[in-house]
């Protein structure tokens, strides 16, 4: 049945200016208010097709219209598909071919049929004792048929994965785990579909065994659904295999070492606003025979960005991210050696004989970047995402008291008297205060998160800065493996290279290889 027709000429200011309170389990809209915000004209002499999302059209199963025997269009939920006036055949929902549902049709010129919505949405969420969101394979099975509608798997929301959204037709279904008996009497939960409704059931699952300690539905209010923020927060334990080449220093090195981080994350969805934010603190140190102890990486770094949507994947952005270290920065060197720092004076503003020198305070540099512009969704499935940005960024790198190696020239030596002050200045060690910077021009962002089966998380993001009025381009990319070996054990593998004149001359290749032990709050 079709539940109404809408004149194409009634699109569809007066819905935008009164939405109705819609379905109160789903976390979309009612039809109506959909298709008025998709805001479809309908061309001359074709009509649309539309049905109407539960959740968000990109984790439900797409709709395909037929002809006769003949497919003609495939489109996501909540999307309209201009038609030729006539009768269509429409198939949705999970399972085979055969398990679809399936309607047959009427278009009109100038008008949008709307399917009525008299399936059920079904969404299941793995937690463990926690609360905590855990990966879990199960089995959609039908009651009383035994009918399998296929496997799915709950998706890790810390992780930034999505669960997926079953449509099916009202009645009873077993879940049970991938491999149990579809007749089991143990290890399983039921839960009855009502037509129209979403129902979200939860697992709780035993990380051990695999096995359910229990089950039940969410009974939250249908404006809350898919507005709630989700929090991650954990510590990281870090064996590290380091190498760098380039940088600040002009030194190439390699170290065995351990470091610690803290994390916390912080994403929030919703039908018109999106908010992803992270925050990361890493401290590490190395041990070098005979020497003792050395900080070898202090990073503390902070980053959001927030997304207006105004439509289909496009929407726009602001971001700012934030970056220093926590800890005053030194250069430890070999062996003891004479040194000089000139300030942006040409001032001498330390001199002497040592294997450890320092650059920086606390704090400092401190790196900022702000960012407005265009954000396009390229890809989003619930194990992987594409953000693609283009816009306007600014970007400011403050030194004060922030030193780093450099090669002075024989007039600045000799007006600071460094014959005078060091025995043998052709072999000293010069270090030239930094001097702060601002940049603003055209900026490129990629943002990309997915994950290879059920082990292997793979992140990459890519900035790119084009000075206005000149000057040499700005790159910043990082990309990350993580190979999951059990849930509080990692293998983990960083890349970083940075092209940015306000950090060093030389551009800077960072890796990082770590065996990870974390623990998530």
């Amino acid at each position: 049945m079709i539940s109404m027709t809408v004149p194409g000429t009634i699109l569809l200011g007066l819905l935008l200016a009164t939405p109705s309170a819609g379905p109160a389990s789903w976390e979309m809209p009612d039809p109506l208010t959909q298709l008025a915000r998709e805001a479809q004209v309908i061309p001359w002499e074709k009509g649309t097709l539309f049905l109407p999302a539960m959740t968000d059209p990109d984790y439900e199963p797409a709709y395909s219209v037929y002809q006769g025997t003949q497919m003609l269009k495939v489109q996501r939920m909540g999307h309209s598909v201009v038609l030729t006036p006539g009768t269509y055949t429409v198939r949705w929902g999970s399972g085979d071919l055969t398990q679809r549902l399936e309607r047959t049709v009427e278009v009109r010129a100038g008008n949008a049929t709307v399917v009525d919505a008299d399936w059920s949405g079904l969404v299941i969420r793995g937690i463990d004792e926690t609360r905590t969101t855990i990966g879990y394979n199960y089995e959609v099975v039908q009651l009383p048929s035994y009918s399998t509608f296929g496997v799915g798997r709950s998706a890790e929301e810390v992780l930034g994965e999505h669960q997926i959204t079953w449509l099916l037709r009202p009645g009873l279904y077993k879940i049970i785990p991938v491999g149990e008996d579809y007749s089991t009497i143990v290890n399983f939960t039921t839960v009855r579909l009502l037509p129209g409704e979403l129902t979200h059931l939860s697992l709780v699952i035993d990380p051990v065994t695999g096995n359910l300690l229990g089950a039940g539905t969410e009974l939250l209010p249908g404006e809350q659904r898919g507005k709630a923020g989700v929090l991650y927060a954990a510590t990281h334990a870090n064996l590290l295999l380091d190498h760098q080449t380039g940088g600040a220093e002009g030194i190439s090195r390699k170290d065995f070492s351990f470091s610690g981080t803290g994390e916390l994350r912080f994403s929030s969805d919703s039908e018109h606003y999106s908010l992803s934010c992270r925050s990361l603190l890493e401290e590490g140190l190395t041990h070098v025979q005979d020497v003792g102890w050395r900080i070898l990486t202090d990073r503390l770094l902070a980053r959001a960005v927030g997304v207006r949507k105004l439509g289909g994947r496009v929407g726009l952005y602001a971001r700012l991210f934030v970056e220093n270290k926590a800890l005053p920065g030194r250069v430890y060197l070999d062996s003891p050696v004479e040194f000089m720092k000139i300030d942006r004076d040409n001032r001498v503003k330390d001199y002497g004989v040592a294997d450890e020198v320092r650059l920086s305070p606390g704090g400092l540099p401190l790196t900022l970047q702000e960012g407005v512009g265009i954000n396009l969704v390229a890809m989003k499935t619930e194990r992987s995402s594409l953000f693609l940005r283009t816009g306007y960024g600014f970007r400011q790198t403050i030194n004060s008291s922030v030193f780093a190696a450099d090669t002075p020239t024989d007039e600045l030596l000799a007006a600071v008297g460094a014959d005078t002050l060091l025995t043998d200045p052709a072999h000293a060690n010069f270090y030239m205060e930094q001097h702060s910077s601002s940049l603003y021009g055209i900026e490129e962002s990629v943002v990309f998160s997915g994950r290879l089966g059920r082990r292997i998380l793979l992140g990459a993001d890519l900035d790119f800065l084009l000075p206005q009025g000149g000057g040499k381009n700005i790159v910043d990319a990082e990309g990350t493996i993580n190979f999951r070996l059990t849930k509080s054990i990692s293998l983990y593998y960083s890349l970083r290279y940075l092209n940015d004149p306000a950090v060093a001359e030389e551009a800077l290749v960072e890796g990082s290889a770590r065996l990870r032990l974390t623990h998530v709050f």
